[in-house]
């Protein structure tokens, strides 16, 4: 299958970041992440976490999925959470709560 890319837009900002799903990191997640697609919200910072964003969303649907600790991402990875939280999260520096979390995708840099 070839690679699928996604655009996050910041219209306020004129920023729009790309980022590839990671299909083998979590192929039913992404199955449904890019069948969900656009997804539309408002974001927001962490407060305890550290450098991170997350948005809500929702998309309800129980997925076999594969989870990391967000301390241990990669910078500019994207998660999908879909029964806890209902959000997308992005981590763009050093985290400090080792909670788990499924990738989705990974923005470019």
């Amino acid at each position: 299958m070839p690679d699928r890319w996604i655009e996050v837009h910041y219209p306020e900002l004129k920023i729009t970041l790309t980022a590839r799903l990671w299909v083998e990191m979590n192929p039913a997640l992404c199955e449904l992440f890019w069948n969900s697609l656009p997804i539309e919200s408002h974001q927001s910072h962490t407060m305890s976490t550290g450098q991170g964003m997350y948005m809500p969303h929702r998309v309800v649907k129980l997925v076999k999925t594969n989870t990391m600790l967000i301390t241990e991402c990669p910078v500019g990875t994207i998660h999908f959470s879909t029964v806890d939280y209902k959000s997308i999260g992005c981590y763009y520096g050093k985290v400090t709560e080792p909670l788990p979390v499924s990738p989705v995708a990974r923005i470019r840099e």
